[in-house]
């Protein structure tokens, strides 16, 4: 850089800048390739006149620092000053759409890109529409343009498997991966990184042990902090508490971000004690919590309604006078007061807020949906709109949470449009959130075309419209559902069993359903749950094999819970028998009112 300082003094010496463009214009790729962003940018505004090798040099050092509007800022200028873009300019630009969300003027760049002769097979024009495509969860047109690439390196790969992790897109991430190891291409840390994202979002112990084990055995794990890190976060994810806990303690180096994610894989598992644990030990190691950590900590405050521990927190932010310049923090205190049940509190912070981006609205929804104040979270909607901040997956999940939960149908369709408009259609997110509205309210033929018209449908998707048509007794479509779901998505996971198991309840298929709860235990490997052994209990009444009813209840590996005792005790009293009824009753330790209303039944009953 000393030497290209000296020639560049010399330059200016001879006045070669004001003459000869090729010298200005390699310059400014000089200093742009060596990041000095601010002397490139100061060499480019001296030239009189510049090239597309100059502005690519100047766009592409932009988008190295993170300044991608301002990187699609400068491809405005070039098209003002009658330069023609070329495929690098495409590509960096393409990079900036993905980045920032903009995925109307990433259409528009293919658009133009394509108008101007440059295809799409062509390897960094193709590799960033890949990637934009994936990154906005396009997986039509990103796997289109990927399979016209005739070279697929690596990048490529992790671009499309990146995409499909970040939408859950679980089995596509995993069917990537495979296909690039069969393609002779070896994985690196990036890769591993995506998988664990797709792992958190399986319910396969296994998968991810395996995947761990393959990190551990190519030494990745003690080499990339980042991986480090998307492993703790897959075990916390998953619920392997102890799992995440040991392999953050083996790695070489932890950050804030390694503790962020144990302490939230805490919160989001109820096990509040243990996340407040964690933050003290990561003050021993004197390790200094950020924002993240901060927000994932008065979570934790919040879920065990620990008020003055927040509030303690929120008088130091406000002593050192940090509050007004962190909306991280700001909307953590937001969402903490409304689960510690003080909204009054917690709409007041947001009110202070003095830029409401899309993750503080949802503070402030979902802290309503905690408190089933559904009409509340609706009126956010136009709120948001009004003030020019557009709503996002989450946004619209809690939206038509609220609007299954009251009926609001003509309601929940208007945000469908929207979601339609704003291109969220194929997110998984939002498509789950969909059916589960279209179904609670009755819609399975809207729910259906939902379903049809999603891309890549996850197990989730599955599982709801499954779930839609055994509330309405239509068993033999969940049958086929089932059976389908098999091909095409892989294994079941329990809340499928839950609607198989239901669906051969309505219809007292009994031998079907020990084949299913069978299957479920020995194939697939899964713990029975109480919906499991509910189903199976009424099934056994009903046919009358109270005593199996009882021995398949007694094996239950938890207490036998309230739902699930009731349905035993319901089916003593069709059949008429007390003696069996008087066992469940005894075994029970509970006063439940309910219960002793259906013994109290079942007595009236045997006294006719």
């Amino acid at each position: 850089m000393e030497k290209g300082r000296k020639i560049h003094a010399e330059i200016k010496r001879e006045g070669i800048l004001e003459y000869d463009i090729l010298v200005g214009n390699a310059l400014v790729f000089m200093y742009a390739s060596c990041d000095c962003l601010l002397k490139a940018l100061e060499v480019f505004s001296q030239l009189p006149s510049r090239n597309i090798a100059a502005y690519n040099a100047i766009i592409s050092a932009l988008l190295k620092r993170d300044f991608h509007q301002e990187a699609l800022k400068f491809q405005s200028k070039l098209q003002e000053e009658g330069i023609l873009p070329n495929s690098i300019t495409f590509a960096c630009c393409l990079k900036a759409c993905g980045n920032v969300g903009y995925i109307d003027q990433g259409m528009e760049l293919h658009a133009v890109s394509a108008r101007f002769g440059y295809l799409e097979n062509e390897m960094v024009l193709g590799s960033s529409l890949v990637e934009m495509y994936a990154k906005f969860g396009f997986f039509r047109n990103a796997e289109d343009i990927f399979s016209k690439l005739k070279e697929r390196d690596l990048f490529l790969w992790n671009a499309l498997l990146a995409g499909y992790a970040n939408h859950e897109c679980t089995e596509e991430a995993f069917d990537c991966f495979e296909q690039l190891g069969m393609e002779g291409i070896l994985p690196d840390a990036v890769t591993f990184t995506c998988i664990c994202k797709a792992c958190a979002n399986i319910n396969n112990v296994r998968k991810c042990l395996f995947m761990h084990t393959e990190m551990e055995r190519r030494g990745f794990l003690q080499k990339d902090i980042v991986l480090g890190n998307a492993v703790v976060d897959m075990y916390a994810k998953y619920g392997l508490m102890i799992k995440a806990h040991e392999v953050l303690k083996r790695l070489p180096f932890r950050n804030a971000v390694t503790w962020s994610a144990l302490i939230a894989g805490y919160v989001k598992h109820e096990e509040n004690a243990a996340a407040l644990d964690c933050i003290k030990e990561m003050q021993l190691e004197n390790v200094v919590p950020d924002s993240i950590t901060i927000a994932s900590s008065l979570k934790a405050y919040g879920s065990v309604v620990a008020t003055l521990q927040g509030q303690a927190i929120h008088a130091e932010f406000e002593r050192r006078c940090l509050l007004a310049k962190d909306t991280i923090i700001k909307t953590a205190l937001v969402d903490m007061y409304a689960k510690c049940g003080h909204l009054r509190l917690s709409c007041d912070l947001f009110q202070e807020l003095t830029n409401k981006d899309v993750v503080s609205w949802n503070s402030l929804m979902y802290g309503y949906l905690d408190h089933e104040l559904w009409e509340a979270v609706l009126d956010c909607f136009p709120r948001m709109l009004l003030e020019s901040t557009f709503p996002d997956a989450m946004s619209y999940s809690g939206g038509l949470k609220s609007c299954g939960a009251t009926g609001f149908v003509a309601k929940g369709k208007e945000i469908h449009t929207r979601i339609v408009k704003q291109l969220l259609s194929e997110d998984l997110i939002v498509g789950k959130a969909l059916l589960d509205m279209y179904v609670k309210n009755g819609l399975l033929r809207e729910a259906q075309d939902v379903f049809n018209n999603t891309c890549a449908k996850g197990l989730a998707l599955w599982n709801v419209l499954m779930s839609g048509y055994t509330q309405s007794g239509l068993t033999d479509k969940v049958f086929n559902i089932y059976n389908k779901m098999i091909e095409e998505c892989g294994d079941p996971d329990p809340v499928t069993f839950v609607s198989v198991l239901n669906a051969c309840s309505h219809t007292g298929l009994l031998d079907e359903a020990s084949s299913y709860f069978c299957a479920m235990c020995k194939s697939y490997g899964y713990i029975p749950t109480a919906e499991h052994f509910t189903c199976m209990v009424d099934l056994l009444g009903r046919a009358g094999q109270l005593e199996n009813a009882i021995v398949l209840m007694n094996g239950f590996p938890l207490h036998p819970d309230l739902a699930v005792s009731t349905t035993a005790l319901s089916s003593c009293r069709k059949q008429g028998d007390l003696l069996l009824g008087k066992q469940v009753f005894e075994a029970l330790s509970t006063d439940d009112f309910s219960m002793h209303i259906c013994m109290y039944n079942l007595f009236i009953e045997a006294a006719r």
